[in-house]
């Protein structure tokens, strides 16, 4: 069920650590593109990358991104730690859990299950493949509607990290939103 609004699958990208030193150092980062706000904007997005997962490449280039940057000139504290770059394809800021799919007025399907991809995310990075369980030093961050699925979910994201996927080594979680609030 954690579906993007077309019904195709969610995605990640994930960059393992480089650095020894940082081998359980992560940065999460949440991609940003604004909301969709009606089911005709909604329906409009699903017909794009914004709103589905099946033009998704199978590797992305990050060296430039600001704190999420794999260059040590742009991110000196960050660049050798395993990076998660979760794809925003659900219109919402990660925050639909809608059991039903939703059919539009010229019979589209769409899907509001983002909350549903944030956990499978989470669930993923936790298993043995990925080593989220081992993390002692976490920076939870996104820009724009990533920025704002930053604040909305940070609590929830600290909490599960403490208490269920990393209870035994995580030290720090810290959030740091990028252009995260708009109306």
């Amino acid at each position: 069920g954690a579906v993007c609004l077309d019904g195709t699958p969610g995605a990640l990208y994930f960059a393992p650590a480089t650095d020894p030193a940082l081998s359980t150092t992560w940065v999460l980062f949440f991609e940003g593109g604004g909301w969709c706000y009606t089911e005709a904007d909604c329906e409009a997005r699903s017909k794009g990358d914004s709103g589905g997962s099946s033009g998704y490449k199978p590797t992305m280039d990050v060296a430039t991104m600001g704190i999420f940057s794999t260059d040590p000139a742009l991110s000196p504290d960050f660049a050798g730690a395993n990076h998660v770059y979760m794809k925003y394809c659900d219109g919402n800021s990660f925050t639909g859990d809608r059991e039903t799919p939703v059919k539009t007025a010229t019979g589209a399907t769409l899907h509001f299950r983002g909350r549903r991809i944030l956990d499978a995310v989470l669930e993923t990075l936790a298993t043995d493949s990925f080593g989220l369980s081992k993390a002692t030093d976490v920076l939870l961050s996104g820009c724009s509607a990533g920025g704002l699925s930053a604040i909305l979910h940070a609590d929830a994201i600290g909490d599960s990290l403490a208490t269920r996927i990393a209870p035994a080594t995580l030290r720090r979680f810290k959030v740091v939103p990028d252009s995260g609030f708009f109306l």
